[in-house]
């Protein structure tokens, strides 16, 4: 009877510890998918916020076209953690503008054949023929095919910009250029090259300079929210900017603890991003 009975205990310790083993596996395997499931989501997650800041930038707040007071007015907020500043110093005319001038100059002296013609201004040719309202619109319609200008170092970062080749512009004879940019302005992407820029700003006269191709940019910014203020892509050292006789304006980025939707409380400003 005593042999009985230890037979049976024996029996159940023995499947008790099979119960165990058995439990042990499943809270086992429950344990490495729930650890395997965060894992995921969590590389899942900086994959994504990876992309979005590829695409957008890691800037949450964005002026353009300030001027100095507004800049420095942005940089001296206590709340900035993280900033960038882009002077705009100019639009590089377009190759074909000279051609496109041509024919606008033709079709004005058409439109007034016979009769005493005014005096030929871009302006005047502007309004008369293309129903445009400022020097600035008909330049804009002859073509750029750049912005001329500076990227700091603050901008390169939290706009997550970087270079295909080459460096950027140290010395104030260099220049790099967004590849789409230089194929505009009729270059290829050799390196070492000279590149030469006629440079427009609303009020001026343009100037020409030449600069020797030290880099060559990656796309930036068609993802951001830029209110079409336009993007520096032909970049200038600080000091090759000061060699222009006007004022840049100025393309400020800003980052700082809380949501982008507090931009505007924040600075007051009118552009977010």
């Amino acid at each position: 009877m005593s042999g009985t009975l230890w037979k049976i205990a024996r029996q159940s310790k023995q499947g008790r510890k099979k119960e165990n083993r058995a439990l042990f596996f499943v809270l086992f395997f429950l344990f490495f998918l729930t650890a395997a499931g965060i894992t995921w989501f969590s590389a899942a997650g900086k994959v994504q916020e990876e992309e979005r800041y590829s695409a957008f930038g890691e800037w949450k707040a964005a002026y353009y076209g300030a001027d100095e007071a507004q800049r420095d007015q942005f940089l001296e907020n206590p709340a900035t953690s993280r900033s960038g500043v882009s002077a705009v110093v100019g639009s590089v005319i377009a190759p074909d503008a000279e051609e496109r001038l041509e024919d606008l100059e033709q079709e004005f002296a058409f439109m007034y054949m016979g009769s005493e013609v005014p005096e030929v201004t871009l302006e005047r040719m502007g309004r008369d023929v293309l129903a445009l309202e400022s020097e600035a619109e008909v330049m804009e319609y002859l073509g750029f095919s750049a912005v001329l200008g500076t990227l700091d170092e603050g901008t390169c970062g939290l706009g997550r910009i970087s270079l295909a080749s080459g460096a950027y512009p140290q010395a104030e004879d260099e220049i790099a250029v967004v590849r789409s940019s230089l194929t505009r302005m009729g270059y290829g992407a050799e390196l070492g090259q000279t590149i030469q820029v006629e440079v427009y700003s609303p009020g001026s006269e343009t100037v020409t300079k030449e600069y020797r191709l030290c880099g060559i940019l990656e796309p930036y910014g068609g993802g951001w929210n830029t209110k079409t203020y336009p993007l520096v892509s032909a970049v200038i050292t600080p000091e090759a900017a000061e060699q222009y006789p006007w004022e840049p304006s100025y393309n400020v980025f800003l980052d700082y603890a809380g949501s982008v939707s507090e931009s505007p409380y924040i600075y007051g400003l009118n552009e977010s991003g």
